[in-house]
C-alpha cells in the first residue's frame, strides 16, 4: 500500500466536518488514545478511526464533467465542469476532496 495514493489524514477529517462518508477500503487509525499520532490501514474494532479514501473513491462521487490535469511541480489542478471551482494539490485524492465539498455545498438546499 502506497500511502501517497489515499487522502491526508487533515483532509479525511475534512470529509467528516463537511457531512460526508465515503465507503473506503482504508482508514486513519489514531495509535492510542494518549496521542495525536495517525496510522493508515484497515478498520481496527475499538479504535478511533477516519475513512481515507484513495483518489478513485472520492472520483466516483463527483459530477459528470469533472477534469484534472497535472501542473508544474506535480501539483493537480481540480475543475468542475462550469468552471467555477478549481484547487490545486500535490495529493490527488486531496485534490478531489476539495472539490466534492464544494460541489456539495453548492448542491446542499439553502
Amino acid at each position: 500500500m502506497n500511502p501517497e495514493n489515499y487522502c491526508t489524514q487533515p483532509y479525511a477529517q475534512k470529509l467528516i466536518d463537511n457531512g460526508i462518508v465515503l465507503d473506503t477500503d482504508f482508514y486513519w487509525t489514531k495509535k492510542s488514545f494518549f496521542t495525536e499520532e495517525w496510522e493508515l490501514g484497515i478498520d481496527i474494532e475499538g479504535f478511533v478511526h477516519l475513512p481515507a479514501p484513495c483518489f478513485t473513491e472520492v472520483w466516483r462521487e463527483l459530477p459528470e464533467n469533472t477534469w484534472l490535469r497535472k501542473s508544474e511541480g506535480n501539483s493537480v489542478k481540480i475543475m468542475n465542469a462550469d468552471n467555477s471551482y478549481y484547487g490545486y494539490n500535490e495529493n490527488l485524492a486531496n485534490a478531489a476532496i476539495d472539490l466534492l465539498i464544494f460541489v456539495n455545498r453548492v448542491d446542499t438546499p439553502k
